[in-house]
């Protein structure tokens, strides 16, 4: 009885996999793809912005992305240390051998969580 009242509550999908995340999501110029932008599109404050008001063109990033991810919070709730789950991508490329200083940013927004 416990089971089918859990069963009731529970309207959340499960979360789905990251090699299905990755292919239902990819990185390129398609539609339901992420990709870069070009950072000299964007325009910032110059060091004299509040004297003159200057802006000029944003330099290169100090990070480069890697991946992006955004799931939906399945009835297990949000995953707290996404860098060491096996099921989001830092871990799994420390697995492939990835051996780069990462920054991993999780964030938890209601029913989804975007790690990048």
């Amino acid at each position: 009885q416990s089971s089918a009242r859990h069963k009731a509550k529970s309207s959340k999908a499960p979360r789905m996999n990251l090699k299905t995340r990755m292919q239902s999501c990819p990185r390129g110029h398609l539609p339901n793809s992420w990709n870069l932008g070009d950072c000299g599109n964007w325009r910032i404050r110059s060091e004299t912005y509040f004297r003159d008001r200057r802006k000029l063109p944003c330099c290169s990033t100090m990070f480069e992305l890697l991946h992006c991810d955004w799931v939906a919070v399945g009835d297990e709730g949000p995953v707290a240390c996404a860098s060491k789950h096996p099921d989001f991508y830092p871990a799994s490329a420390r697995k492939d051998g990835e051996q780069r200083f990462l920054l991993v940013v999780n964030f938890i927004l209601g029913d989804f969580q975007a790690v990048m």
